[in-house]
């Protein structure tokens, strides 16, 4: 969390923003008086979705793999309809975010 707290506070000057303005204000939408830029983690996030979805249907070893640890992490929490669909507080048992192994910038 912190090496994202570094990369925005050196990229948001480098844009040509003051790097003390209100994050509010920079991601804020134009109707509500904001800058209108895109939070890098949530374009990050998007990015890692759409490459997840795109593998998964272009088939092949890799949707494989995919198919099958959603499958195995889907038989871990226990649930019978897809756990994606499902709030994440109902599976008290999933892995912690702290130890997650999924990390941003």
């Amino acid at each position: 969390m912190q090496s994202s707290a570094i990369f925005q506070s050196n990229a948001i000057p480098k844009l040509g923003i003051n790097r003390r303005m209100k994050r509010d204000v920079i991601y804020g939408p134009y109707g509500l008086g904001g800058l209108n830029y895109t939070d890098i983690k949530v374009e990050q996030l998007a990015q890692h979705v759409h490459r997840l979805i795109g593998n998964v249907r272009k088939g092949g070893n890799l949707r494989n793999l995919i198919l099958m640890t959603i499958n195995a992490y889907q038989l871990h929490l226990g649930t019978e309809q897809p756990f994606l669909s499902h709030d994440p507080k109902l599976f008290p048992h999933r892995q912690p975010r702290a130890t997650s192994c999924i990390t941003y910038i």
